[in-house]
């Protein structure tokens, strides 16, 4: 996350100026467990996206490709950024599922997330959906279930 710009650029001290908040919005839990289970999705998610193989990475951007990852697997691929969205998607909703969350990277078509999140709220109407503006390089979108 940090060598591919996810936290955005460092200081000279080589730190960044991100700083980041758990947001428990949804009143599905108690706050102290929902807060740990909240840590410890970010740091599970973090230690994935560290995972990842950064030379296939390399690779299929160069090829122009779009790679859907899912558990640290490039799970999808395809050419269309909406259509690799989708299917990962897909694959990640379960019929238990209560929030999708998707962050929109920097200079990424915001349709994308629009589609996506219409799509749920028409056919998935117990699943709440929110989109953030993540800013993040390289990545046109996080797409994360719960």
């Amino acid at each position: 996350m940090i060598r591919g710009g996810g936290y955005g650029p460092a200081n000279p001290d080589g730190h960044s100026d991100v700083a980041f908040m758990l947001d428990q919005c949804h009143n599905v839990e108690d706050k102290i467990p929902g807060q740990i289970r909240s840590v410890l999705n970010v740091q599970e998610m973090t230690a994935r996206a560290l995972l990842v193989d950064r030379d296939a990475l390399a690779a299929a951007q160069e090829a122009g490709d779009v790679l859907g990852v899912v558990s640290g697997d490039f799970a999808v691929v395809g050419s269309d950024v909406a259509e690799v969205a989708d299917a990962v998607l897909d694959r990640l909703l379960s019929p238990t599922a209560e929030l999708v969350t998707l962050v929109v990277g920097d200079g990424a078509d915001h349709t994308v997330a629009q589609t996506l999140s219409r799509r749920l709220r028409e056919e998935r109407v117990d699943v709440d959906v929110v989109v953030y503006e993540g800013g993040q390089e390289n990545y046109p979108l996080f797409v994360a279930v719960e």
